[in-house]
C-alpha cells in the first residue's frame, strides 16, 4: 500500500511538473548570413510577454563563443510598427559580447558583464518579477556556474513587449541556438 501511494505521488508530481514547468517555450531562428560588412545579421520574431508576474522567465544561449563575436538577444516594444526593433525600442539586451556574458536594462542604463573567455558555453539568464515590488531578481549562469544573482531596482520584463530580436556580429561560429521559456513557478504538488 505504501509503495502504491509513493508511486502515485511521483506520477502526479512528474505529470504536473512536465505540464506546467514550461508554459511558454520558443526556439528562435538563427540570423542569416546576409548582413552588413562588419558581419552583422539579425532576425526579429513576434514575442508576447503576457503576464510574467511571479513567474521565472529564462533565455538560453548555446554557442561556441569567441572573443571576436557577439550574439545579442533584445526584447522590446515595436512602437513604430515596422516589424523590427530599432535601438531606441529595446528594453533589455543580453547575450555574449567579445568574451563576456552581459545583461543591460536599457530603461535604467544598468548593465552587468562577466568575463568568461572563449569556448563552448550554455548561458542562461533568468528573471523573476517580484509581486508587490518594483524590482526584478536576475540570475545569470554558465552551465552550473552562477555568474550573477542580484535584484535590479526596476522590472526587467515589460508586459507591453511584442518583439524579440537576435543580433549576431563579427565571426559566426555557425552553432548559435537561442531559446526562451516561461516557468510557471511556484507550482503545486497535490498528494492524495
Amino acid at each position: 500500500m505504501v509503495k502504491y501511494t509513493v508511486m502515485k505521488f511521483l506520477v502526479i508530481a512528474l505529470a504536473f511538473l512536465t505540464s506546467s514547468a514550461y508554459a511558454v517555450k520558443n526556439t528562435l531562428p538563427r540570423p542569416g548570413d546576409e548582413g552588413y560588412a562588419d558581419g552583422e545579421a539579425s532576425t526579429n520574431e513576434v514575442f508576447a510577454a503576457g503576464s510574467m508576474s511571479g513567474n521565472w522567465f529564462c533565455v538560453m544561449l548555446e554557442n561556441a563563443a569567441l572573443t571576436n563575436n557577439t550574439v545579442a538577444v533584445e526584447f522590446g516594444k515595436d512602437a513604430d510598427g515596422d516589424g523590427a526593433l530599432s535601438c531606441d525600442e529595446v528594453g533589455v539586451s543580453l547575450g555574449w559580447m567579445c568574451g563576456k556574458m552581459f545583461l543591460k536594462d536599457c530603461a535604467s542604463n544598468l548593465a552587468v558583464a562577466r568575463d568568461l573567455g572563449s569556448g563552448q558555453h550554455k548561458l542562461e539568464w533568468r528573471f523573476r518579477l517580484i509581486p508587490g515590488r518594483l524590482g526584478s531578481r536576475a540570475l545569470m549562469t554558465d552551465g552550473r556556474l552562477v555568474v550573477l544573482d542580484q535584484v535590479f531596482p526596476e522590472p526587467l520584463i515589460d508586459e507591453a513587449w511584442d518583439l524579440v530580436r537576435v543580433v549576431r556580429r563579427g565571426v559566426s561560429s555557425g552553432s548559435e541556438r537561442v531559446s526562451y521559456s516561461r516557468f510557471d513557478l511556484p507550482f503545486r504538488i497535490i498528494v492524495r
